[in-house]
């Protein structure tokens, strides 16, 4: 099994990788799709998605859309009025800036109760969190009797959600855990020297890849997708900034080497087209169109810059 195609007409439940913190999650039949960016370019075209999104996604597969949260690589509005005229447009509810923000483009959409198992339709639950304190982010549960996703996207939220998550559900069959620091600081801090900037960034970076284990571990996940930083700024991939931004591959390197092979093999960094599905047996089955190694993905990710063109941001001072 191969191609989209394949995916939308399979028996199985599953989860295809659309790129970035977009996938398709197929339960009961019905195919659910999270955080996807077609007609818009995020963040004025500074960023870009690599690999890039498949973008092949035909609406008469699609059963029901949701979109985790405002930031503009996780909502296209202007393909949200598109899609709201073939499925069902999905939110967590709680966040009346967002609600907002749909209303006023004209999209149509269901908001879902946090922090309840909701039936979504029949067999199928979704159960949303919020972020504790930034009134942005939102993660969601979509699961059935037998299989279960996680889909965190951005949403570093305490782990007390993500136990209460457990408890409702037992064992997530497939977890799509954050685990990177993207961020202007510290590189961009003046009146500092160069080892004080690597050092933070390290710091940071590290901080954020035990958040991921810590996520991952409340959920007791089966599989681990390591989710939501195919993105780079239109730089160097070897440009600090795009340094600190870890790849999948590099976030499962340090799995590795910290922690050993025994919880390693439950993390697989996965890209656009690559697929699971929970076979007949129970036993999850991973179809990857192809294996990078850590250099070579950075490598490829500069050839793609390339075709790209940029400009500095503007440095932060000290008041």
């Amino acid at each position: 099994m191969n191609s989209l195609l394949d995916f939308y007409e399979a028996k199985e439940d599953g989860v295809f990788y659309v790129g970035h913190a977009s996938i398709i999650a197929k339960l009961r039949g019905k195919n659910y799709l999270f955080d996807y960016i077609k007609n818009s370019q995020p963040y004025g075209g500074g960023w870009k998605f690599f690999p890039p999104l498949i973008h092949n996604i035909n609406l008469d597969y699609i059963d029901g859309i949701f979109v985790s949260h405002l930031h503009q690589d996780h909502l296209d509005l202007n393909f949200l009025s598109e899609a709201q005229n073939h499925c069902p447009i999905y939110i967590i509810d709680g966040r009346p800036e967002f609600n907002k923000i749909l209303k006023d483009s004209g999209i149509r959409f269901s908001a879902i109760e946090p922090n309840k198992k909701n039936i979504l339709v029949d067999g199928v639950y979704v159960y949303g969190v919020l972020h504790d304190t930034n009134g942005i982010d939102s993660s969601c549960v979509l699961a059935t009797d037998s299989f279960s996703i996680y889909h965190g996207n951005d949403n570093y939220c305490s782990l007390k959600h993500l136990a209460a998550i457990r408890e409702e559900f037992g064992r997530i069959d497939v977890a799509c855990v954050p685990y990177a620091y993207i961020n202007w600081y510290p590189q961009l801090l003046s009146g500092v020297s160069e080892e004080f900037r690597k050092l933070e960034s390290n710091r940071l970076v590290t901080e954020y890849f035990e958040l991921a284990l810590a996520q991952a571990r409340e959920l007791n996940a089966s599989q681990i997708i390591p989710f939501g930083a195919n993105l780079v700024y239109c730089d160097s991939a070897y440009s600090p900034s795009n340094l600190e931004c870890k790849t999948p591959l590099e976030f499962e390197s340090y799995v590795l080497n910290t922690y050993g092979e025994n919880l390693a093999k439950r993390f697989r960094a996965l890209f656009s087209g690559d697929m699971i599905f929970k076979d007949g047996e129970a036993n999850l089955c991973i179809t990857q169109l192809r294996k990078y190694d850590p250099n070579t993905y950075r490598e490829e990710i500069e050839d793609y810059l390339k075709g790209f063109q940029y400009s500095e941001p503007e440095e932060v001072g000290e008041e």
